[in-house]
């Protein structure tokens, strides 16, 4: 989670978090997490925003083989080359659409609240606007604003996340 959203990352993913960027992480389930930490100095042009990444299999193991080495030295000849490559292959991440972005305007923020602890309900969009107290075209005018996306969307994104927490506590969606 960020103050700019929240992300899944299933199995075998992973998550590419800005050096700097306020955040907080939250397991469910059995997971065993790999970290890799890139200096500032050396992150110019790697992505800006927090994503939910697809990790190759080469990837993979050049991330196991750098953990493997510690702290790596750009002033070591191998080490750098590894640095360089391991930096090659971040830029290119391809992003997941698993990013559930986070609403700001506080006339909305009781309703996602309630959205979130309840992702199941099947209110209609006039019924989730009463609930909000604002009309329908307004509580869509402030989700495309905030989130970029329509109410039905983020609440179709919302259940997607909600179904991959409970998949990974091996729970029934």
């Amino acid at each position: 989670r960020t103050p700019a959203g929240e992300w899944v990352v299933p199995p075998n993913r992973g998550v590419w978090v800005p050096a700097g960027a306020k955040h907080s992480i939250e397991l469910s389930g059995p997971v065993f997490i790999q970290t890799l930490y890139v200096h500032p100095t050396v992150q110019a042009d790697l992505p800006l925003n927090c994503a939910a990444v697809n990790i190759s299999p080469l990837l993979r193991e050049l991330i196991l083989h750098a953990i493997a080495c510690g702290p790596l030295d750009q002033r070591r000849p191998e080490q750098a080359r590894l640095i360089a490559f391991v930096l090659d292959q971040l830029r290119v991440l391809p992003a997941m659409a698993l990013q559930l972005p986070a609403i700001t305007d506080p006339r909305a923020t009781h309703l996602v609240k309630w959205m979130r602890a309840h992702p199941e309900d099947q209110s209609s969009l006039k019924q989730l606007a009463r609930r909000a107290d604002m009309s329908v075209r307004t509580l869509e005018r402030l989700f495309l604003h905030d989130t970029g996306m329509t109410l039905g969307k983020w609440r179709q994104q919302l259940r997607l996340l909600h179904a991959l927490r409970l998949l990974a506590h091996r729970r029934s969606i």
